[in-house]
């Protein structure tokens, strides 16, 4: 069965296997999906600028000093202060670095300290970026299934019916077949177009054992001449992909055991009704009610292929339901009883060999093709037959509270009496149904005819070339494996039954809640056009980017709180981060140069003006040392007061380095960082910055140490 991006369930979704936190995932279109990406990968950037913010304003509040600093520290503080990330302080510490290298001796070095520690820091949050990414990656290539004709198909008595249920059986089989021999036998799910199931392939184990028909195994063969392949315990969940929490996940267990049998007292001869003289008609008789099978060696002599026919019969089924009910010596009360009859008729071996089931000894003719003489045997026997017992069981998903190895009609109803739970029966209701129907070697062997022999792949122009030395046992691996492909396609056929071709068949829908439930948790391995994200990774960076969102735009304000209310002789901290904002810097420029005219709002972000003033310009800048104060000239409207001021500039030495003399600034808003005394003050802290000013007004003027 094809699966196609209709019935790919879209949103959100628990893959139980996971547990209820790893599994929870969001599966979505690819357009919606691109969307999601571009918007994480946005998302994961900004929030690495956020968490470099925070840790800017943590190294800057951690250095601030109150004592006065070389100009290199102050340079470093207002970097951090305005920088947008990590590799952009290493870059400004590395240029600060050589800037001043010939300054000081060892700056150079010392700096490289801070360039090599934010790149570390930059490493880090390149790191957090690139996992961030990872988690929130597509997740696998599971989806769950959306109903799509959920049910059981079913059949009414007409002959559209009889051609719909064949058409689709045969159709079934060999889509089953052909999965089996090219996923099964490769053991490898990167083999092409085994990747429908949530397991490419079930795992089975063969063993040599007794007899199961006792003494009717052919002669001559070892001690332990029956082959058993066992499927082990297979998981619903794990292995068929139905999604269940463990407590309702179940395991299921099929048995065969086949061995070539000897049933020359069961056989009789008659002539054959073709009235050939030559031809004997076989008559097995390992039943009630009619011969078994009948074979006519007619087939020898017409040049016709291969002939395979099977019976079967359920354990404990009615009478009505079996249409072969064997004798005591095959009739099992524990297990399914399959015989397949298998004459290879005219066809001849290239090579001799001793197969139980297809051993060709007798000698046909020798034909000289080129240099070349090839020798044809014809087959030992006109037939062979290889009976086969079948066996289930479902237990817990832990292997325990099993039930014991059975046949197929009482799996359901033996498991009413154990603890399994509502949802566990219903799920062992769909394996019963399953192993009744679909999984009995008989199916496909009924519906595949000789297609059923893996030999007729070495068939040409009526010769069977080179054969492996069991080449029986060949066969009976390729069936069991045929018939764990269909209980894989059928699990998924529950979910999204294929469409009535022939009008010949309805469809059984669940009447049940827990059935209705089931087919919404159908697990496959197919995108259909989807993108699955972890919704728990996803929770993971959207929530601690979140917090790391909410911690930068926070952070200030509430230190800022706690400097100024709480611990008050840390206020001179927040003072700092305050004045080294690039605008408040930009502020202070102005208000210095008597530009602007009255600023507002000296301790937020963005500072203000108090009217619409134009100030500054680039027209008079000295190309060799421009200065702000060049710009004084060029179409000032300040305040009329401020007009006709004299700024004079005169750098005096103080023991912190330059101070100047200039004309008396406008007054400085109240509670904003001003110049007292020659000092350069912020509110409630004893930072100072030496200033000497004197004023004059025409051409008088008066000098002295100014006070606010």
């Amino acid at each position: 069965m094809s699966v196609g991006a209709e019935v790919i369930y879209k949103g959100f979704w628990i893959e139980w296997a996971k547990g209820p936190a790893i599994g929870a995932t969001i599966t979505l279109t690819t357009r919606s999906a691109g969307f999601l990406a571009a918007f994480l990968a946005n998302f994961v950037v900004y929030v690495g600028l956020q968490l470099w913010y925070i840790l800017a304003f943590v190294i800057h509040q951690w250095r601030a000093s109150r004592s006065p600093q070389n100009g290199i520290f102050h340079q470093r503080q207002v970097i951090f202060r305005n920088s947008q990330s990590p590799w952009e302080v290493a870059w400004a510490f590395f240029r600060q670095g050589w800037a001043w290298r010939k300054v000081k001796r060892g700056m150079f070095i010392q700096t490289a300290g801070w360039v090599f520690f934010t790149t570390f820091l930059a490493i880090l949050i390149a790191v957090y970026s690139i996992l961030s990414g990872k988690v929130t990656s597509a997740e696998g290539n599971t989806r769950l299934m959306s109903p799509n004709h959920c049910g059981y198909m079913r059949f009414n008595a007409t002959p559209n019916d009889v051609f719909d249920f064949a058409f689709h059986s045969v159709n079934a089989t060999l889509a089953a077949a052909e999965y089996a021999k090219r996923c099964y036998s490769s053991g490898s799910s990167s083999a092409f177009d085994c990747d429908n199931y949530v397991q490419s392939y079930l795992n089975t184990t063969q063993t040599m054992s007794v007899c199961p028909f006792e003494d009717y195994c052919q002669a001559g063969l070892p001690q332990l001449p029956a082959l058993t392949v066992d499927t082990g315990l297979i998981d619903s969940r794990e292995h068929l992909g139905i999604n269940t929490k463990d407590s309702d996940a179940i395991t299921f267990r099929k048995v065969t055991s086949c061995a070539p049998l000897g049933l020359h007292q069961f056989v009789t001869n008659a002539s054959s009704p073709t009235g050939a003289t030559d031809a004997v008609e076989y008559l097995v008789d390992v039943g009630t009610g009619g011969h078994t099978f009948v074979y006519d060696n007619i087939s020898v002599a017409t040049n016709f292929g291969w002939t395979v026919y099977s019976v079967y019969s359920q354990a404990e089924a009615p009478p009505g339901d079996n249409t072969w009910i064997p004798i005591p010596a095959f009739n099992k009360t524990d297990a399914d009883v399959t015989l397949i009859l298998i004459a290879p008729n005219s066809l001849l071996f290239t090579v001799e060999n001793t197969d139980p089931v297809f051993s060709a000894t007798r000698f046909a003719k020798n034909q000289t093709v080129g240099d070349y003489t090839v020798t044809y045997f014809r087959a030992t026997y006109d037939f062979s037959i290889i009976g086969c017992t079948e066996q289930y069981q479902v237990c817990q998903q832990d292997g325990s509270g099993c039930t014991p190895l059975g046949g197929s009609y009482v799996l359901n109803s033996t498991a009413q009496e154990y603890e399994f739970s509502a949802t566990q029966l219903n799920i062992i209701s769909r394996m019963s149904n399953t192993a009744q129907l679909l999984l009995p070697l008989s199916y496909q062997i009924g519906f595949r005819g000789p297609s059923a022999l893996r030999v007729t792949e070495q068939q040409w122009m009526g010769a069977i070339g080179p054969l492996q030395t069991n080449q029986w046992m060949a066969e009976v691996i390729g069936w069991c494996q045929t018939s764990l492909a269909i209980l894989q396609q059928s699990v998924l056929d529950y979910v999204a039954q294929p469409a009535d071709r022939f009008n010949g068949h309805y469809l059984e829908t669940p009447s049940d809640a827990i059935s209705r439930e089931l087919c919404y948790a159908q697990m496959v391995k197919v995108t259909g056009g989807t993108v699955s994200f972890s919704a728990a990774s996803l929770g993971l960076v959207i929530g601690f980017g979140s917090l790391v969102i909410l911690v930068a735009f926070t952070i200030v304000p509430v230190t800022s709180f706690v400097q100024r209310k709480i611990l008050k002789s840390y206020n001179f901290k927040r003072l700092q981060w305050i004045i080294e904002g690039r605008l408040q810097l930009q502020r202070q420029m102005y208000e210095a140069a008597g530009l602007g005219g009255e600023w507002k709002k000296p301790k937020s972000t963005i500072p203000i003006t108090a009217e619409t003033v134009k100030f500054g310009g680039g027209g008079d800048l000295d190309a060799e040392h421009p200065s702000v104060l060049q710009t004084m000239g060029n179409g000032q409207t300040q305040d009329a007061a401020l007009l006709g001021q004299q700024i004079q500039l005169q750098p005096q030495q103080q023991q912190y380095g330059p101070v100047y003399s200039r004309g008396q600034p406008p007054p400085p808003p109240v509670d904003s960082p001003y110049v007292d005394n020659g000092y350069h003050h912020g509110p409630d802290n004893g930072l100072k910055v030496p200033y000497q000013m004197t004023r004059s007004r025409g051409s008088g003027s008066s000098g002295g140490s100014g006070g606010y």
